[in-house]
């Protein structure tokens, strides 16, 4: 079974972190303007801290800044780095550098795919193992440059 990670930054200043996705409420709300619902909910990332041989392992929450959520696609770049959902990533096309960001469609072929907004390029490509990736099992030959929270003006100037 494969895991089911995400990827978020802390809401209070925390950097990066990697872990399991939890969504909760404070109260089921009956009625409620949008930002009384926003005031209810709760986004955190789980996840183990460091321990010795044979001792309890502790477990963490850490409250996230829900915009920056993203989850890990299963697929590492050419590098060995895991790619997430909002990374930025370039594809070599028919000997075209391209730059484009990981995002979640769920329309036709639901899935994760590369966004590329630039003239007749735009679209979307799937992202994974194609024929010409290479043989290291989860890898492909898409390079991780960055994300879209961290480094938006690598996207930015593209659009």
């Amino acid at each position: 079974m494969r895991d089911i990670l995400f990827r978020a930054k802390g809401r209070d200043g925390e950097g990066w972190r990697r872990g399991h996705y939890w969504h909760c409420e404070d109260t089921t709300l009956c009625c409620a303007t949008a930002d009384q619902i926003r005031e209810n909910e709760h986004h955190y990332l789980l996840f183990d801290g460091f321990c010795d041989w044979n001792m309890p392992k502790p477990h963490y929450k850490m409250d996230i800044d829900r915009d920056t959520l993203g989850q890990y696609t299963g697929i590492k770049d050419a590098k060995g780095k895991e790619i997430f959902e909002g990374d930025i990533v370039q594809r070599d096309i028919f000997g075209e550098k391209i730059i484009g960001e990981i995002v979640w469609m769920d329309m036709g072929g639901t899935g994760f795919y590369l966004k590329i907004e630039k003239g007749s390029g735009s679209g979307f490509y799937p992202i994974g193992r194609g024929q010409f990736d290479n043989d290291e099992g989860e890898r492909c030959n898409d390079v991780v440059l960055g994300n879209i929270h961290d480094n938006p003006d690598l996207i930015r100037g593209r659009r």
